[in-house]
């Protein structure tokens, strides 16, 4: 009951801030049997509930490693684990509990950001360390890879529509992790807002619903 909950706050939360959420192509993830790391840019406040969306909308529970989980615990029940950036003992066990989730729930795919911090996107993808991802590959018990991708589109409507995508899957991390993100990101500036799969629809804004038009005859004596 506080999962569905929480994740009714989380929907909310999508469909104030955007006009729509779409997937552009196909995750390449829907398929697979096993669990997967989704490994993110980190441009907006709402990524981890973009990501919760994208894994959710096609049946899988989401876990996610976030640094501020002591000042917002409430998301929890939706997969939040605390990972400090100051305490190693807390973010061991993070990786241990995550790797019993992948065991016990072959449906779990974990939300991972590596550049480690939410930045301005005009920075494009930071540098990340690559020997992480191999370790937690092993650790995690050898689970699939994809690079997913956020990209925040302006268009003549009142609110965003966010764009997300997903490379081809990885049986595991080989070096070109930030390459597929950046690939990705170039290729979601090139998308057109108001096509892929729409995963959230936010409704229309006031410019949509009203028929302003009809007020010509009032506002013209303004002129």
């Amino acid at each position: 009951m506080i999962r569905l909950l929480v994740e009714s706050v989380m929907r909310r939360s999508l469909a104030r801030a955007f006009r729509r959420v779409s997937l552009v192509g196909d995750a390449s993830f829907a398929g697979h049997a096993g669990p997967v790391v989704l490994y993110a840019n980190h441009h907006v406040f709402h990524d981890g509930f973009l990501l919760w969306l994208l894994l959710s909308s096609h049946g899988r529970r989401a876990v996610t490693w976030m640094q501020e989980w002591d000042r917002v615990p409430i998301f929890a029940p939706a997969g939040a684990l605390p990972f400090p950036v100051d305490d190693a003992a807390r973010r061991s066990v993070t990786v241990r509990t995550t790797a019993r989730r992948f065991a016990e729930r072959p449906d779990t795919g974990l939300i991972w950001f590596p550049e480690g911090r939410l930045h301005d996107p005009a920075e494009g993808i930071l540098p990340f360390d690559g020997a992480v991802a191999p370790r937690m590959h092993r650790i995690l018990g050898r689970p699939a890879w994809a690079a997913a991708t956020i990209r925040i589109a302006w268009t003549t409507e009142s609110r965003p529509t966010a764009l997300l995508s997903v490379s081809a899957l990885q049986d595991g991390p080989d070096g070109s992790e930030s390459e597929r993100l950046a690939n990705g990101l170039q290729a979601l500036a090139h998308a057109d807002p108001r096509a892929g799969r729409v995963l959230l629809d936010g409704g229309p804004g006031p410019e949509e619903r009203w028929p302003l038009d009809a007020t010509r005859g009032f506002f013209s004596r303004y002129l």
